[in-house]
């Protein structure tokens, strides 16, 4: 039997170079990666606190302190100032970002400035480690290792030693030959327990995934602000409210206002009416009168009777001819003021029936005033009349104006109620449902995908296993349906499906962290 006798390796003769180093701040594991190479050719500690590295510094004489500022706790810019009240010398090399490099160069007692990313060769020039050296004095240890490595001849006998070691190699044999067993078996284990799972989600349809719907979530967020769009929309139509209110009372005052120019419109209108009335019976009398008075001179005129009898007394000499050309001058006077009567009966004619064309137009207007709607066919009217139908036609619009005004203010107000019912409902239902709720407190849901929503009827109990399919227990039931598409990654294959939302009503709540809930009873029914 041949045995390998290692003596006890002694360093070599040229020394390498081994610095006491201290690395101060949060980035430990970095530091340690990029030293690692080096570990036994210098002794560094880590330290994350000022009090526990002030402490080291003071206790033992350090060569080299690496103060990393690139975190943001302040007391990485606190324990350089404290530093500089030690009384020995040591070399302090500070890690930052780029921005800061002339800010700690331009410290007293900064020996080096190292940039971010690092890299292990800076890193070994910073703290003096000569990676040519470390190599060459890695090489020389095991050439002098492999030099005092001497190989035995056979012994002879066993040795009691020998044999101890035999029966340590035997049990370790043993051991590692059942601990193999012991592997392979939970190998086969989990390779039967793997294809049950396979075979699990290819068949059941019982299965969803827990998740809890909290403030975060993209569609609670999403309900979050159709809520608040809603609750803008419900006070932008508050305020129309108002608005439309305040233009339905101008309107009525400004309805009530017209409407008391329209009456006294319409009083005025009927007072003419009466007033050309009049004017048109006293104009009737005055040419039945001028008439009659016009058939006496006519008659007079027509009947040659007196001019006869005044010739015949002034043949006989019985008038004399200043009489006889008195009388016949009357004749001529008559016949004058028969022809001015009947001057003046032509203007009393005109007179009348102008004064029956006004009132043809003051009853057309006055009949306009009393009906509603547009005004419409007035009769036209004199001179003296048209100031008097302006002001009623401005009064009438004005009212029927007013009027529209009122009722579409009306119409809107109502439609703004309407509007505003619809919107509390709509906020009311979206508050009560499974989204709203979770804006406030947790909610539990079960992402259900298609195929299995014929299981997740509301008021289904609902179970979780422990072991995904086995030793379960009832943890609550369905409650009621979300509606709209869910998109999600499957539990086990992490491949993407769609579904649908089902609330949860868990009386367990640790359930909700399970991969999958079962609904209706358990898998295996354990």
């Amino acid at each position: 039997m041949m045995v390998k006798i290692i003596p006890k390796l002694e360093p070599p003769t040229q020394a390498a170079y081994h610095p006491k180093i201290l690395y101060f701040g949060q980035n430990a594991d970095e530091i340690c990666d990029l030293v690692s190479p080096h570990i036994g050719m210098m002794a560094i500690d880590y330290m994350e606190h000022v009090g526990d590295a002030l402490a080291l510094v003071r206790s033992q004489k350090l060569d080299i302190i690496v103060v990393d500022q690139r975190g943001d706790n302040p007391s990485n810019q606190l324990i350089l100032p404290l530093l500089r009240s030690i009384d020995y010398n040591f070399k302090l090399v500070v890690i930052s970002a780029l921005s800061q490099v002339g800010t700690f160069l331009r410290m007293p007692g900064v020996g080096r400035v190292l940039t971010a990313p690092l890299r292990a060769r800076q890193l070994s020039n910073a703290l003096g480690l000569d990676p040519q050296k470390i190599r060459h004095d890695k090489i020389k240890l095991a050439e002098e290792a492999e030099k005092h490595i001497e190989i035995a001849k056979p012994l002879p006998r066993r040795s009691p030693l020998v044999f101890l070691s035999n029966i340590g190699m035997q049990l370790v044999s043993t051991a590692y030959k059942r601990l193999a067993f012991v592997l392979l078996g939970i190998l086969f284990l989990s390779f039967t327990f793997y294809g049950t799972m396979i075979g699990f989600f290819l068949t059941s349809s019982t299965w969803a995934a827990p998740q809890t719907l909290t403030r975060g979530h993209v569609l609670v967020d999403r309900m979050e602000k159709d809520i608040g769009d809603l609750k803008v929309a419900l006070n932008l139509n508050e305020q129309r409210l108002v608005e439309v209110s305040q233009k339905a009372d101008e309107a009525k005052s400004a309805a009530a206002g017209a409407e008391i120019l329209v009456n006294f419109a319409e009083d005025t209108v009927s007072k003419e009416i009466v007033s050309r009335q009049r004017q048109i019976k006293t104009i009737t009398s005055s040419i039945a009168r001028t008439d009659k008075i016009r058939k006496v001179f006519a008659k007079q005129l027509d009947s040659s009777g007196l001019s006869k009898d005044l010739a015949k007394l002034y043949g006989k000499h019985l008038i004399d001819r200043k009489a006889y050309t008195s009388n016949t001058l009357g004749l001529l006077e008559t016949g004058q003021r028969l022809a001015g009567i009947e001057s003046e009966l032509e203007i009393l004619e005109g007179d009348r029936a102008m004064l029956a064309t006004q009132l043809l137009m003051l009853h057309s207007l006055k009949a306009q005033l009393q009906q509603t709607g547009p005004m419409e066919d007035i009769t036209a009217a004199s001179a003296d009349l048209l100031l008097l139908t302006k002001q009623a036609l401005d009064a009438r619009a004005a009212l029927e104006t007013a009027r529209s005004d009122f009722e579409v203010s009306q119409k809107t107000h109502q439609t703004l109620l309407n509007t505003e019912k619809l919107i509390n409902t709509q906020i009311s239902n979206m508050e009560t449902s499974t989204l709203g709720r979770a804006i406030a407190t947790r909610v539990d849901v079960l992402f259900v995908p298609y195929g299995n929503e014929a299981r997740f009827k509301t008021g289904t109990a609902l179970y979780s296993c422990s072991f995904t399919f086995i030793i379960c227990s009832k943890v609550g039931s369905v409650g009621q349906i979300l509606p709209g598409e869910i998109a999600s990654v499957h539990p086990f294959f992490g491949k993407p499906i769609r579904g649908f939302f089902v609330e949860a009503n868990l009386t367990d709540t640790t359930a909700a962290t399970r991969e999958i809930i079962h609904a209706g009873h358990p898998p295996l029914y354990l």
